[in-house]
């Protein structure tokens, strides 16, 4: 469960669920999607990087577009390229931010989870980038048995389920 750095991108759950909420506090976001901004924004694996993208539903002026990847690059660095086309593109794992927010925050809500972790799993769960699949893993700072292991992704499965419906 230990993600290897060197070959996947990845960000603390806490700082995602962080990122989410002030996305849909940021006004000029609020002025293209409406008031809750996350609703039409995704979060993609797309070979080894995680990426928030526009989820299809508007059709963004090249000015919206602008402010839309400038205020990104603001938030998260890099270059606020705009989405990738190509090969492998359908593939990606994606899904709205704010539904997998609301994943991460039902499964730091689990009194079971917290019980694997000692605590708040927040402070040791990462949304990771590996290849083209999005994951949430654990990080350096814990070593779960193979038993917690099979717990953790039984529950991760349900909750994800409850979420999407899937």
């Amino acid at each position: 469960m230990v993600s290897d750095s060197q070959k996947k991108v990845r960000i603390r759950c806490d700082a995602f669920i962080n990122l989410v909420k002030e996305l849909n506090e940021q006004p000029s976001l609020k002025e293209i999607f409406g008031s809750q901004v996350c609703e039409n924004l995704i979060v993609a694996a797309d070979r080894g990087d995680l990426r928030l993208e526009e989820g299809g539903t508007f059709d963004l002026s090249p000015e919206e577009r602008g402010n839309f990847l400038g205020v990104l690059q603001g938030f998260v660095g890099g270059k606020g390229q705009d989405r990738p086309g190509g090969e492998g593109f359908e593939e990606r794992v994606r899904i709205r931010c704010d539904i997998f927010s609301q994943i991460i925050s039902d499964l730091c809500a689990s009194e079971e989870i917290k019980s694997l972790f000692g605590g708040n799993p927040l402070e040791f769960l990462y949304v990771v980038a590996d290849g083209n699949d999005l994951r949430i893993e654990g990080g350096e700072e814990i070593t779960l048995s193979e038993d917690q292991n099979t717990i953790f992704l039984k529950i991760l499965e349900e909750i994800i389920e409850d979420n999407t419906g899937s």
